[in-house]
């Protein structure tokens, strides 16, 4: 196999964070590269990391997934 795709988990409740892991770690493709509870700490490491794909809640206190959209300037990442 070529690359993985590396992901990101942005969701305030620890059962989304449960469920995505367990589904992510059944797929040989996909790297989780980060898990965040809240949007700015995912701002923060995407620039960094520019994951492949963010699996990203919407509703979230402070900053929610739409507002982080706004913000993040996305390559090549797609939202989920």
């Amino acid at each position: 196999m070529k690359n993985k795709l590396t992901c990101f988990i942005v969701d305030d409740e620890k059962p989304a964070h449960v469920v995505l892991e367990t589904l992510i770690g059944k797929i040989p493709w996909l790297e989780l590269s980060g898990k965040f509870f809240n949007a700015i700490d995912a701002m923060e490491a995407y620039e960094r990391l520019q994951p492949d794909l963010l699996f990203l809640d919407i509703n979230m206190p402070e900053l929610t997934g739409t507002e982080l959209l706004d913000i993040l300037k996305l390559n090549k990442t797609q939202i989920i």
